[in-house]
Formats: structure tokens, sequence, C-alpha cells
């Protein structure tokens, strides 16, 4: 009876284990967030900028997504989005609590997601966005989503 008992909870520390290691992978732990994202505004993000690596090139940009251009979707924020968020907020297989593949999803959480690119709070792993591409993406944001 014993031996059960250890085995039953061992399996339900596995799964708690599991569980914390999938949300801390999108950053989901010790955000200190509410979980209904659309309450979120653009002014409540609280915390510091991303701090700038000193790497003056920002090699840790895989993309190159345009910020040369006047930010729409079709010239940077889609760029932006398939580069540093669906491949945790995609619809089905994501691993975070919501998708940002589409104009309109990303449309729709707007504020939460710019509070937490400014944040540094997304994306939470490489590739990071380079310091040209948060600036643009904030632009975009605050211009009203140009599509």
């Amino acid at each position: 009876m014993k031996y059960r008992e250890f085995a039953i909870l061992l399996a339900l520390v596995a799964l708690l284990a599991l569980v914390g290691w999938t949300l801390a992978a999108c950053n989901d732990i010790n955000s200190g967030r509410d979980s209904d994202w659309n309450d979120w505004s653009l002014d409540g993000g609280g915390g510091a900028a991303p701090a700038d690596s000193g790497d003056d090139d920002d090699d840790d940009s895989a993309t190159g997504c345009d910020t040369t251009v006047e930010p729409t979707w079709a010239t940077f924020g889609q760029c932006f989005v398939e580069s540093y968020c669906t491949r945790c907020h995609t619809s089905g297989s994501g691993s975070a609590p919501f998708a940002l593949d589409t104009y309109e999803a990303v449309h729709q959480r707007a504020a939460a997601v710019a509070a937490d690119v400014e944040a540094g709070r997304m994306p939470p792993s490489a590739p990071l966005p380079a310091d040209a591409e948060i600036t643009q993406w904030l632009a975009w944001i605050e211009a009203g989503l140009p599509q």
C-alpha cells in the first residue's frame, strides 16, 4: 500500500513539474499579471524596457523585419508576429493561452502585447527582436495597427 501511494505522489510531482515548465516556456509564471489578457493597457505594463545587451549590431535578431518602412500589418506587423510570437501563440497547437497568428487576434490583444514586448517579458527566449524592431512594433500599435 505504501508503494502505491508513493508512486501516485511521484506521478503528481512529475505532472506539476511538466505543467510548470510548459508555462515558464512562454513566461506565464511570475509575470505578476492577471490571466485576463483583455484588461491590460499600454501604460499598465509596469516594469522597465528591455535591457540593452550592449551589442550594438543586434545579432540576436534572426528575422530582419524591415524597420525602414511605414509600419503596417503587411509591411512589418506580420513579419514580427511570425518571427517572435507564433512559436507559442498559434491556434490549436500553441503552448500559450491564446493565439496571435492573425491580424484580428493581434488587434484584439494589442495593448497587452505592446506592454509585454516593451517590458521585455515577450518573447521569452531567442530569437529576440532587435531594438529597432521593438520600436517599430510599438509605433505600429500606437498608430492604430494599420493593415
